[in-house]
Formats: C-alpha cells, sequence, structure tokens
C-alpha cells in the first residue's frame, strides 16, 4: 500500500465520521478486522468523590504520573513529553505556579477521572484506582514548587503560624484564640484553592489576619504552597519518579464459557497463555480448562515488560483473550474467554452501515473507498462452508479496478470472486463487531452510472463526495447538505434501508474543478480530495472530529502495507505501541480499545498460522 493510498484510507475514516453528523455516535466504530468487541464504556453513574478517603501520597502520585502522563506532560510537568507536539491544543503546563493556585484537588480528581476529550485528555477512570487518581493530583501540585521555596514556606509557617495552626496544620495551636480549621481536612483541602488562601492571609479575613506588609509575596506564596502539601503524606521533594518495578510471582486467572444458547465447554479444552516480553514471544504454557471453565497459571515471573494473552482454538476457530500488561502492584491478571458453536448460515448478517465515499483524481478515474460495518445478531461464529472458502461475499460496481483492502489482501484474507470479492474470516457473535474497508478505481468521464448489489441488508447507507463541481443523484436519494471540513466543502447523500439483494444506483456527472484536479498531483501524503491535506487533518485539524482524526493518526502512524503480514511479535509490539499512544492522551478511549480490538484480531490470525 502506498504512502497516497494509506492517506486516503485515513481520510475515509474521518471523512464518514465528520460528515455524517446524524449518525456520528453510531459511527464511532472499530476499525476493518475488529473482532469481538468490547461494550463501549458507559461512566458509572457513582457520583464523583469531593475529596479522597485517605491522606494523598506525593511519592505514590509520583509513580503514577511517571509511568501515565510525563509522554505528553513531561517529566517535569512542562508540557514537553515526546507526544506532545502531536497535540494540537495547549496542554497544561503544571510546572507554572499559576496553574496550581487556581485549581483544586477535586477539579484535578475529576478530569483525571473522567477525562477531557475536547483537550485529548483520556479517562483514567478503568485504568487507575480512585486513591491512585488522588495521589497523582496530589503530586501535580509539587511540580510548580522548588526544594528552595519548600523550605522557605515551612521557615515562614513556623514563625508566622504554627502558633495558631499548629505544628501539623491541625488547628490546634497553643495560641489559637477561636476554632481553627485544619489543613488536614480532606473535604476542606479538596474544595480550595491556593489563592483561596493567599488571599485570607494578603487581604485579611474579616479585617484580620492580614500579612501582606509583614510577608513579601514570595513569602506568602511559599507559605501557601506548604500549607497544602500539610494535608499529602510528605512535605519534602517528591520521591523518585523512575518507573516502579513489576516484579514478583503471579498468576493469570480466567473462565471459559460459551455464548452460544445451547454452547458447552468441550471437556479437556486447553488454554494456552503466551508470554511475551519485550514485544518478542518468549514462552507458551498450556493447562487445561476444568468442567467449569475455570483456569489459572500459577507461579509465574512478572519482570518489566511482560504481557500475557490466554487463548483457545474450539471448532477451527481462534478465540483469544485481552492482553495483560504486567502493571506494579499486581500481581493476579484476569483472562475471560469466550467461544461460540459455528454454523456456515450468513442469515444473521447484516450491515449497520454502509459508506460510499468519492476522492476524484486525474487520469479519467474516481477512486471509491467503501466501509461495511457488519453485525452478526446470532449467537453462533459464522464460518467458511469449505475450508479456506468465503464466509461473506460483497459485489463491487463493474469495471472496478486496482482493488486493495485497509486490513489484509487478497489471496490471504480476502478472495476475488466473479463479482467482487469475499472475506474469509470468521463473524463472532456481536453488533458492529466487523468492518471491512475495501478501496478501488472506477471509469470517471464526467460522467458515471454508479450500480452495486448488496447481499446483505443495510440499514443506512450514505454517499459522500467533495463539493468540486460534480453532482449526485438517484432514486430515493436524500441529500443531507454540504459542510465545510477544513475549507473544502463535502456533500452528503443518505439512502433508506437496503434489502438483501437489493442494488443500489445513482449517478455521477460534471466535471472536477481544476482545483481538484491540481490537487491530486501534489504529495504522496496529501489526499486529492480538493486539495485536502490529509495530514493536517490527521493531526488533529479540527477538534469536531477528534474521534476519528485520534483513529486516522493512529493508522497513519503504523504506515504498515496492507499485503505486508506482521507476526505476532509486531503485532503485539504494535498494541503496545497504541498503549503508550493512549497513555499520551494521542486516541480517545472508545477508538483506543477499539483499534486495539482490531489489533488483537489480526493476532488471532497470526498465532493461528504461526502455531
Amino acid at each position: 500500500m502506498n504512502r497516497k493510498l494509506a492517506a486516503l484510507i485515513a481520510l475515509t475514516i474521518i471523512t464518514v465520521l465528520f460528515l455524517a453528523s446524524c449518525s456520528l455516535a453510531g459511527d464511532v466504530t472499530p476499525p476493518p478486522g475488529f473482532e469481538n468487541a468490547a461494550p463501549p464504556v458507559i461512566p458509572s453513574p457513582t457520583p464523583m468523590p469531593a475529596f479522597p478517603a485517605g491522606i494523598p501520597s506525593v511519592a505514590v502520585g509520583a509513580q503514577v504520573y511517571a509511568q501515565n502522563c510525563t509522554r505528553c506532560h513531561g517529566t517535569t510537568g512542562n508540557a514537553d513529553g515526546e507526544m506532545a507536539p502531536k497535540v494540537t491544543v495547549p496542554i497544561p503546563v503544571f510546572a507554572k505556579p499559576d496553574l496550581a493556585r487556581t485549581a483544586t484537588l477535586a477539579r484535578w480528581f475529576s478530569v483525571i477521572t473522567v477525562g477531557n476529550l475536547d483537550r485529548f485528555m483520556p479517562p483514567w477512570v478503568d485504568d487507575l484506582n480512585e486513591a491512585q487518581r488522588w495521589d497523582v493530583a496530589a503530586y501535580l501540585y509539587t511540580l510548580s514548587v522548588t526544594d528552595a521555596q519548600r523550605e522557605q514556606g515551612k521557615t515562614v509557617y513556623e514563625a508566622n503560624c504554627a502558633s495558631c495552626h499548629g505544628d501539623t496544620g491541625d488547628g490546634q495551636g497553643a495560641q489559637a484564640a477561636a476554632p481553627m480549621p485544619s489543613f488536614l481536612d480532606q473535604p476542606y483541602m479538596a474544595a480550595a484553592t491556593n489563592d483561596q488562601f493567599l488571599a485570607a492571609i494578603t487581604t485579611g479575613i474579616k479585617g484580620a489576619h492580614r500579612f501582606d506588609t509583614a510577608l513579601a509575596e514570595d513569602q506568602r506564596q511559599a507559605v501557601v504552597s506548604y500549607v497544602r502539601a500539610l494535608s499529602f503524606d510528605a512535605n519534602a521533594a517528591p520521591a523518585d519518579i523512575g518507573a516502579a518495578t513489576g516484579s514478583g510471582a503471579g498468576s493469570v486467572t480466567g473462565t471459559l464459557t460459551n455464548g452460544s444458547a445451547t454452547g458447552v465447554i468441550p471437556a479437556d479444552q486447553p488454554v494456552a497463555l503466551y508470554v511475551f516480553d519485550n514485544f518478542s514471544q518468549t514462552d507458551a504454557i498450556t493447562v487445561t480448562a476444568k468442567s467449569d471453565g475455570a483456569f489459572i497459571f500459577p507461579n509465574l515471573d512478572l519482570p518489566d515488560g511482560r504481557a500475557f494473552i490466554a487463548a483457545t482454538r474450539d471448532q477451527g476457530v481462534l478465540y483469544t483473550s485481552d492482553v495483560a500488561s504486567v502493571q506494579a502492584g499486581s500481581s493476579t491478571y484476569d483472562l475471560p474467554l469466550s467461544i461460540y458453536e459455528t454454523t456456515a448460515d450468513a442469515s444473521n448478517i447484516s450491515i449497520d452501515r454502509a459508506h460510499i465515499i468519492f476522492d476524484f483524481s486525474p487520469g479519467g478515474t474516481v477512486r471509491v473507498a467503501e466501509l461495511f460495518i457488519v453485525s452478526n445478531i446470532g449467537d453462533r461464529t459464522i464460518v467458511p462452508a469449505t475450508e479456506n472458502g468465503p464466509v461473506l461475499r460483497f459485489p463491487l460496481p463493474s469495471g472496478y479496478t486496482n482493488l486493495v483492502f485497509q486490513d489484509g489482501a487478497l489471496g490471504d484474507r480476502y478472495q476475488l470472486t466473479d463479482d467482487g470479492f469475499a472475506d474469509t474470516e470468521p463473524v463472532r457473535p456481536g453488533t458492529s463487531g466487523q468492518q471491512i474497508l475495501a478501496l478501488f478505481e472506477l471509469p470517471y468521464t464526467d460522467t458515471l452510472n454508479f450500480s452495486q448489489k448488496f447481499d446483505y441488508a443495510s440499514a443506512a447507507t450514505s454517499v459522500l463526495a467533495p463539493d468540486v463541481g460534480v453532482s449526485i443523484s438517484g432514486a430515493n436519494l436524500s441529500d443531507q447538505g454540504t459542510q465545510d471540513v477544513q475549507g473544502t466543502p463535502y456533500h452528503t447523500y443518505s439512502l433508506p434501508a437496503v434489502q438483501a439483494g437489493d442494488t443500489v444506483s445513482f449517478s455521477l456527472k460534471g466535471k472536477p474543478s481544476a482545483s481538484a484536479q491540481s490537487a491530486a498531483t501534489g504529495a504522496d501524503a496529501t489526499s486529492t480530495t480538493g486539495g485536502l491535506d490529509t495530514r493536517s487533518l490527521l493531526i488533529g485539524g479540527f477538534a469536531l472530529a477528534l474521534v476519528a482524526a485520534g483513529l486516522a493518526l493512529w493508522w497513519v502512524r503504523r504506515n504498515a502495507p496492507a499485503a505486508q503480514a506482521l507476526t505476532a511479535d509486531e503485532l503485539l509490539d504494535e498494541i503496545a505501541s497504541l498503549d503508550d499512544g493512549f497513555e499520551a492522551g494521542e486516541y480517545p478511549e472508545a477508538d483506543y480499545r477499539r483499534e486495539r480490538e482490531k489489533l488483537k484480531a489480526q493476532l488471532k490470525r497470526r498465532m493461528k498460522d504461526e502455531r
């Protein structure tokens, strides 16, 4: 796959998600090859905690920060991490005191918990426990305070504050004339900003408690930082923020279940655990699941850089678990596995959404990208009727040429048929569980009668094209109007539900504008569509397409030829790289998890081939 084609693939996804606003939420779907989709993460209805249940640990927060935050925020909080240049919005600079002065601990905890996708901040509720999120929020305050300022604050506090507020800040000082607030009170401290404390000692409280003449500005700022630190478990310099090690003995457990209504767990079903160290497979261990499906791999070493995948094969179909990476403080990892009965009956297959996107180019052709989002609404995995035979069939318009795919290649996963192509990949049960992105060319000399048969019912079908002087018309084709993407207008059309066996037909007429033609002769990394710079789009040129841009950026970042089959080790490396990107805030969580599932699907096939 060349760079121009890779750019077109990315543009296809961006265009679909950005322009199909009527179904944007539904089209934030996994990329082609996705299998066994995890359900979307739904925020817990539990109210957000307003304050920590215990005393936040700065030292633990430093470790959490080092492991999860530095790639964007930098090791010192200066927003200079390795991924920072790819983020198109300003990253908070925690090293600047002004930020810490205006933030509450509760606010930082909230952002860490639920994220802020408009600013490329992913949620961490599923990756960090509640205490860890409070710990890292506390650690952020230390990034804008130097050792000298800490010592200065301590000196000022002991000389001017301890007599009333107490040596530890508990409000029990010997000279306290009235009840004093406790700086150890977590609800009180979590809701207060440093600026509020500064105001209390600068302008006073009800005319008293003023230190604006007795203490210089830097002294007041230093003592406020010291007071803040009293509510944490350490007032000294932060602990070493080097990554924590994950060594120690542990285990991997799981339960094998059969998701089919009449399915059973085969007796003596083997379950394999694949062990990877720094992205290279180093071991494979096999156990037998118990009659209730439970399995365990005990006495495992847990060095840094190690990852585990559980897998089993049933009726010729490989099923794998998620990837578990060794984490500091965790010794047990749960990797559940689901299998299904199989069938060659594809009657439960349907297309949730189909998207047809045109991209005009010189030379008398138009490039077409088609994205099919497929569901298996049954409870059985659909497999080929014959070995290596087709599972799904997709007719293409007559006269197509140069057929390629985003995921897989002809002769591997995909096969040519008399009227189009077939996909040999088993389709496991699930909604929107599999996607297929095909790209091809059609002849175009100022007119095209487009006609394509659909073998499966499609609930919704959209047609998209740049507004470059080419009109599209057809029966039942509904004009959804034009939207602007980085200065290029796109026209969007929709079709009503298509029944299995129906043919989708419409006409294109008109000569693409000179700007579209001239853009097509540009650099390989630039889309030909209306001169739209795909690289700019992928780096995040529009915040409204954050989900699409994050996923497309990942695809272009991989830049791997479709026809080149990655090894299991390389695919695991890809998964780890994606994880790093997500931790850096590069990808929205939903798309990160779905893209991860797509890589897992590829890994399944490769593990099957390499065994």
